[in-house]
């Protein structure tokens, strides 16, 4: 990886290059490091947009479901954190983008596994 104004410049499978931009960042990275991406567009150039975390309909949210929930167990089943939470807090606390996020709560609530109060997050 080489770090650029727009983002970090990749090597895929040691054979194209890819870019991930600042946007799709919500972890730290280290240049020289291996990371899983997901490509995101294949440009007419022949160079990659990659995401760190899955895209659209291939997010299956199974890996920050768990993990929220894992949070949540280790904080006696509550954290103080909602759908209004800043997107810089909830990148920060839970490595996620607040889309990302959001959409997490939502599979959890769905799946009668969370409530979401005004107050935060609360395992049933």
């Amino acid at each position: 990886m080489a770090k650029t104004p727009m983002g970090y410049k990749c090597i895929v499978n040691n054979t194209y290059e890819g870019m991930i931009f600042h946007t799709e960042i919500f972890e730290n990275i280290e240049i020289g490091e291996t990371k899983k991406a997901y490509l995101k567009v294949a440009r007419p150039d022949g160079k990659l947009d990659l995401a760190l975390q899955r895209t659209g309909k291939e997010a299956s949210g199974a890996d920050s479901s768990e993990k929220l929930l894992s949070m949540l167990k280790e904080n006696a089943g509550k954290l103080p954190y909602n759908y209004t939470s800043d997107a810089q807090d909830i990148q920060n606390v839970f490595g996620l983008s607040k889309k990302a996020y959001k959409r997490t709560l939502t599979a959890l609530i769905d799946a009668e596994k969370i409530e979401v109060k005004d107050t935060g997050i609360y395992l049933k």
